[in-house]
C-alpha cells in the first residue's frame, strides 16, 4: 500500500496531467469551431483526485439542438486519444449570455477559461 507522500505525489502528477490534457484538448475544440473552452468541476476548484475526470465546456455558434450537439467535438477529442476521462458540455453563446439556469451560472462562475 502506498504511503501518504507517494499518494500525494501521484495526485500532483495526475492533476498536472489533467491540466496538460485540458490545454491540449481546448486547442482541438477551438480548431473545430469552439469560441471559448473552460475547465470546470474538481480541477477548476482545486480538488481533483486520482479518479477525477476532465470537465470541459465549449461555447460554439450552432443551430443544432442541445442533444447531440457535442458529438462532432467528442469525435475530434477521441481522435486525439485523451489520456484521461472526459466530460464535455457544449453550449451556444445565447445559452450562456445570460445563463439559462442556476447550474449553468455556477459553471460559468467556477470555470477557468483556456
Amino acid at each position: 500500500m502506498p504511503d501518504l507522500r507517494e499518494m500525494l505525489a501521484q495526485k500532483k502528477a495526475y492533476t498536472e496531467l489533467l491540466w496538460v490534457e485540458a490545454r491540449r484538448l481546448a486547442e482541438v475544440l477551438k480548431a473545430h469551431g469552439a469560441e471559448e473552452v473552460c475547465v470546470f468541476g474538481s480541477l477548476a476548484k482545486g480538488g481533483a483526485c486520482l479518479d477525477s475526470d476532465l470537465d470541459l465546456m465549449a461555447v460554439v455558434k450552432t443551430e443544432l439542438p442541445p442533444v447531440g450537439r457535442g458529438v462532432p467535438f467528442l469525435q475530434a477529442i477521441a481522435r486525439e486519444k485523451p489520456r484521461v476521462p472526459i466530460d464535455l458540455l457544449v453550449f451556444a453563446p445565447e445559452e450562456i449570455r445570460p445563463p439559462q439556469s442556476r447550474t449553468l451560472e455556477r459553471l460559468l462562475e467556477e470555470g477557468i477559461r483556456l
